[in-house]
């Protein structure tokens, strides 16, 4: 059950992206650089907003883009993508701002955290895959490389996702998602 918005509000125009497992979060594929990235967003109607380099993760570079819808504010995220050695990585959704991103006709941005976790749980459960839930609450799925977090978005505790995949360096989801990504706002 997705939150009904305020027609005159900025989340009423939103744009609505499809996650495909594995492969890509609306317009970002895995695996594709920094550079393309940027323009690929561009196309879909975001500027970046920063670039930085985050650090290293191991010996491999890591850095990060910042993207918001074109003409909002300066401040204001609503998408993060993170790369390792120059390839796409991993790619974090603000609940308030972002894309409402689906996957297989679940609506995962922006709803009820509680109710995203419930109707994942079954689904996971439905589809015979294994459920990864840590000491906080935070619901994954490495073989579907989704993420659940809730964050709060005035006094509610709104769904946003972090969506990865694994590497030839990385065993599971998590070894490809930065502390950065975690702990957004």
């Amino acid at each position: 059950m997705r939150l009904d918005r305020d027609p005159g509000s900025p989340e009423a125009d939103q744009t609505y992206w499809e996650y495909k497992a594995l492969e890509r979060v609306g317009p970002l594929h895995f695996g594709m650089l920094p550079e393309t990235a940027v323009a690929a967003m561009y196309e879909a109607g975001f500027v970046c907003g920063s670039f930085e380099r985050l650090g290293d993760f191991g010996l491999l570079p890591q850095t990060r883009t910042r993207f918001r819808r074109a003409g909002r504010p300066m401040h204001q995220t609503d998408v993060d993508a993170f790369y390792i050695d120059a390839a796409l990585t991993c790619v974090a959704v603000d609940a308030g701002t972002g894309p409402r991103v689906t996957f297989d006709g679940m609506e995962l941005i922006g709803r009820p955290a509680m109710d995203l976790q419930r109707e994942l749980i079954g689904y996971l459960e439905r589809t015979d895959r294994e459920i990864r839930l840590s000491p906080d609450g935070v619901i994954s799925a490495d073989d579907l490389g989704i993420l659940t977090l809730p964050q709060q978005v005035g006094e509610l505790d709104l769904s946003r996702a972090i969506f990865s995949r694994t590497h030839y360096w990385a065993n599971t989801m998590f070894d490809t998602i930065p502390g950065a990504a975690l702990y957004l706002r």
